[in-house]
């Protein structure tokens, strides 16, 4: 399980609690956001490690954002791949 945060840039998400939980491999439902830009961070929910990110994305009014995070076999990093509207 994974934990994904998705906050203003430089907030401290050691002080949070995560936008979701995802269990691996596993999916969210939808999450609504107000337009601005966003850091997006993916930790590690048994470790506390980030395994992905931050990135810095801005989202925009009426924009479908979609990211898959992808690890390979025995990696302890992940990777986004970002789509929708993302790519512009």
């Amino acid at each position: 399980t994974v934990s994904l945060y998705v906050e203003e840039p430089g907030t401290d998400i050691t002080t949070l609690a995560p936008r979701t939980l995802i269990p691996s491999p596993g999916f969210t439902l939808r999450l609504a956001f107000v337009p601005g830009d966003y850091e997006i961070t993916v930790v590690d929910t048994s470790t506390a490690a980030v395994i992905a990110g931050p990135i810095t994305e801005t989202l925009e009014d009426g924009g479908v954002y979609s990211a898959a995070i992808v690890t390979s076999a025995g990696s302890s990093n992940a990777d986004f791949v970002l789509f929708d509207d993302f790519i512009p």
